[in-house]
């Protein structure tokens, strides 16, 4: 990962209380110092690792969004664009007694995604990110690696997305040991995060996910991808108001070294998430699977391959319309002898 830039600022506040202190850095930390090389390291990837995820996109009137965009154009500096969201941050926890405050830490980082984090760290003993009045900023302290605990949310913009056709949720949050409801009272309001998606979407891309994880051919978690497919019903089933959680499910369906494939599968395609939602009967439909034998013919495929035309039916006929099947059957009828 090239750190391209970064800097950290601080607000104040405790709990019920509507008074919030800035603690304002003037100028960036030096991204090739190992310490802040480190550290950065060490947030990015307790961020990856964090179980807690949902993604959404930017409201169309988001403040931040106006911001970000007017760093990426180069009508403000970095500094300037991490001053002008932290002020909005600021104002929006004054409106929030029950929120504290904590250190933010704004990183442009360039690597094969190009990604833009906001992480709000919640350091209250001072033994990591210390502010020097003197330097008017924070530096970083000599430690061996970042007290990640303290993660209290974070948001990741993916910018590649965000410049492409901006139909992919191109913004994911992660909240650490905060709850999703304190998230969304005021930092994910701060951002601007607008979720468009429904169950229906998330089902697909879930859908989507499996399928190009594929068979798993041998060990505890092995079977066909169409029996993954009907899985998620059966893990659906088991839940209240048939709850889908893609790391429980990820667990089930692949085993508890794989508890984020699926998360992972998704973010590697640009596939829409969210760590949990209810699969509706519309949904279930995207993964029941059809088992029928007669003449010798047995044929099992997922119930969606009917509704996308793939295979169709009627009293007399049955119509396959699939290329590589039609190749297997042609090489095998090649190969009598």
């Amino acid at each position: 990962m090239l750190i391209r830039k970064i800097i950290i600022h601080g607000l104040e506040k405790k709990q019920h209380s509507r008074d919030v202190k800035p603690l304002v850095s003037k100028t960036v930390l030096d991204p090739d110092d190992e310490l802040v090389q480190n550290f950065c390291e060490d947030l990015v990837n307790s961020y990856k690792n964090e179980s807690k995820v949902s993604t959404a996109v930017f409201e169309e009137k988001s403040l931040f969004k106006g911001d970000i965009d007017k760093y990426e154009s180069g009508e403000i500096d970095f500094v300037e664009f991490s001053l002008e969201a932290l002020a909005k941050m600021e104002h929006d926890l004054k409106g929030t007694s029950a929120a504290t405050g904590g250190k933010f830490v704004f990183l442009d980082a360039s690597n094969k995604d190009n990604m833009f984090y906001v992480f709000m760290i919640r350091d209250t003993e001072g033994e990591q990110l210390k502010y020097s009045e003197k330097k008017k900023k924070f530096e970083i302290n000599q430690i061996e690696y970042a007290d990640t605990k303290n993660l209290a949310m974070a948001v990741r913009i993916n910018r590649r997305v965000y410049r492409g056709s901006g139909k992919t949720n191109y913004l994911s949050f992660t909240y650490g040991s905060a709850k999703q409801s304190e998230v969304s009272d005021y930092f994910s309001d701060w951002v601007g995060a607008n979720n468009l998606l429904k169950s229906i979407d998330y089902s697909r891309g879930l859908k989507q996910a499996i399928n190009i994880i594929g068979d798993v051919e041998e060990g505890d978690y092995k079977g066909t991808t169409s029996e993954k497919l009907q899985n998620v019903i059966n893990y659906a089933l088991s839940n209240k108001n048939n709850k889908i959680d893609i790391y429980n499910l990820s667990e089930q369906l692949y085993g508890k070294e794989n508890r984020n494939l699926i998360r992972e599968t998704c973010e590697r395609a640009d596939i829409s998430f969210t760590e949990s939602f209810n699969l509706d009967s519309r949904s279930k439909n995207l993964f029941k699977t059809i088992s029928v034998k007669a003449s010798n013919i047995k044929l099992n495929f997922p119930r969606s391959y009917v509704d996308d035309g793939i295979i169709d039916y009627d009293d007399e006929i049955v119509v396959i319309k699939d290329a590589a099947l039609a190749r297997k059957i042609k090489e095998d009828m090649e190969d009598e002898p």
